[in-house]
């Protein structure tokens, strides 16, 4: 390509599996930006990472002049397992990241210890386009998030299986547990404090511009018309958040002393109760889209899986305030036993 013109590139890598996606040649380029001017080579032989990674995502790319090789595609290849969403599904405070997804500009924090990338082993698909992200809301689904193009892009007629967990950064989820855990003594997250109330607001008062309902609805209706109705097989299975807290397991055994000094029993009943309605609230949505495609996954009421593993009890399965010390974005998210009873939830829902 010796037209001089500028093009945005997209790079991949082959995955370990063995299943690679083109190109895989080795490239030299020059990379223009307004803050980026360099040359770079990369033998993409050489590399076997776990997902097909955008390395510059809106990056214009301008071939030098008399170059005649292969060129990078300009869009994200298709895949029969697509894993959306946000920080649950992205892996959030299980690192190392992925590659590309822990700068200063891209924070998705994906994480190989994420359920779809453990369900993707068990499932052995053919090909995975992992785009979920650490912080994606609804908007940021359709829209792309942290230098990275929408997430609806990986959705084709070739689309077999879909996963995403969403919701709960439309409802200022991190706010919420950020209170919780490092508010302190006056900045309370019970059900009386202003975080509290925002939350619980925009889950049920359908006059404010960003209810979740109708941000879910319309999230679901772009998903559909991206997968066609010619793909009657596909399944989007919408998954829902785990009880990272509650009442009873913040009381220790003798019911007289709480497990975390760190939070107080109002503060332990109102993360329930934000959790039971924004999965209750998730769950209507699906079920009054009514495409039979899309299912609701409910993490809480699978027996043997999350049952006694919030936050404050021993062995507990969710980040708390040790690993919120390291990032106050690791706080609430599921550890890697968290991720992998996600995955055994969702394959116990498809083998019912």
């Amino acid at each position: 390509m010796a037209d001089g013109n500028v093009h945005t590139a997209w790079i991949y890598f082959s995955n370990a599996s063995g299943h690679q996606c083109e190109p895989r040649v080795t490239q030299h380029v020059l990379v223009s930006s307004p803050a980026v001017n360099a040359a770079m080579a990369i033998d993409f032989t050489s590399y076997t990472y776990m997902h097909w990674a955008p390395v510059f995502l809106n990056f214009d790319v301008t071939y030098p002049s008399g170059y005649e090789g292969d060129t990078p595609p300009t869009s994200s290849p298709h895949a029969a397992y697509v894993a959306m969403g946000d920080s649950f599904s992205s892996g959030e405070g299980n690192p190392p990241f992925e590659m590309g997804t822990d700068t200063s500009y891209n924070q998705c924090h994906r994480s190989s210890a994420s359920y779809p990338r453990l369900f993707q082993e068990d499932m052995e698909f053919d090909s995975m386009s992992f785009v979920a992200c650490s912080g994606a809301t609804t908007g940021d689904v359709r829209n792309g998030k942290d230098s990275e193009v929408s997430q609806l892009d990986a959705l084709s007629e070739e689309t077999e299986v879909v996963t995403i967990t969403i919701g709960g950064n439309d409802i200022k989820f991190k706010d919420f547990a950020t209170t919780c855990v490092f508010g302190g003594p006056f900045d309370q997250c019970d059900d009386e404090s202003d975080v509290y109330e925002e939350s619980w607001d925009i889950m049920t008062n359908s006059s404010r511009g960003d209810y979740l309902p109708d941000a879910l609805t319309e999230l679901f209706q772009d998903i559909a018309d991206k997968l066609t109705t010619n793909n009657g097989a596909v399944r989007v299975y919408v998954m829902g958040y785990p009880y990272v807290l509650t009442g009873l397991s913040y009381l220790s055994d003798s019911l007289l002393e709480p497990r975390c000094d760190y939070l107080t029993l109002g503060e332990a009943m109102a993360a329930e109760a934000i959790v039971e309605k924004l999965d209750s609230v998730i769950s209507t949505a699906v079920s009054n889209f009514m495409d039979y495609r899309f299912q609701y996954v409910d993490p809480t009421d699978s027996p043997g899986h999350f049952a006694g593993t919030e936050i404050c009890t021993v062995d507990g399965y969710f980040n708390g305030i040790d690993e919120g010390l390291i990032d106050q974005a690791y706080t609430f998210h599921p550890n890697a036993n968290g991720q992998l009873a996600y995955k055994e939830v969702l394959t116990d829902f498809i083998s019912q």
